[in-house]
C-alpha cells in the first residue's frame, strides 16, 4: 500500500496540526510563567526586594526621611517590575509573530510543494525559452 495524498493531507492537516497547537500552546504558558505576570502586576507598586523602614518611634525628621526612602523603593519596585512586564509581553508578541509565520508556512507548504512540482516538471520538459 502506497502512500497517497488522500493519507498525507489528513495527517498533515489534523494529527501533526493538532501536535503543532499543543507545543505552541505549552511555549506560550511557558513564557507566562516564566515572567509570573499575575505576580507582576499584583506587586507592580510594592518596594523593592521588600526594602521597607518601619516608622515606628521615630522623629518627625527621620519620619520623612523614612517616608521618602519608601518611596523610592516602591519607584524602584515599579520601574524594574514595568520593565519586566514589557519584556515580557514583548517577548509574547514575537512568539505569536513566530508562530503565525509557522502556521502559514505549515497550512501552504502541501500546495506549494505541489506547484513547484509541476512548475519543475514544466520547465524541464519544454516550457523553457
Amino acid at each position: 500500500m502506497g502512500i497517497s495524498l488522500t493519507h498525507i493531507l489528513p495527517w498533515w492537516y489534523t494529527s501533526v496540526a493538532a501536535i503543532i497547537y499543543k507545543n505552541q500552546r505549552l511555549a506560550f504558558l511557558t513564557i507566562v510563567d516564566y515572567f509570573s505576570f499575575r505576580i507582576l502586576f499584583k506587586t507592580l507598586f510594592q518596594p523593592w526586594k521588600r526594602d521597607q523602614i518601619s516608622t515606628d518611634n521615630l522623629s518627625l525628621q527621620d519620619r520623612f526621611q523614612v517616608w521618602t526612602m519608601n518611596g523610592v523603593a516602591r519607584l524602584i519596585g515599579f520601574a524594574v517590575r514595568s520593565a519586566a512586564i514589557a519584556v515580557g509581553l514583548a517577548g509574547l508578541v514575537l512568539l505569536l509573530v513566530l508562530f503565525g509565520l509557522m502556521w502559514a508556512t505549515w497550512l501552504t507548504a502541501p500546495v506549494l510543494a505541489v506547484y513547484f512540482i509541476i512548475a519543475g516538471l514544466i520547465s524541464i520538459f519544454g516550457g523553457g525559452r
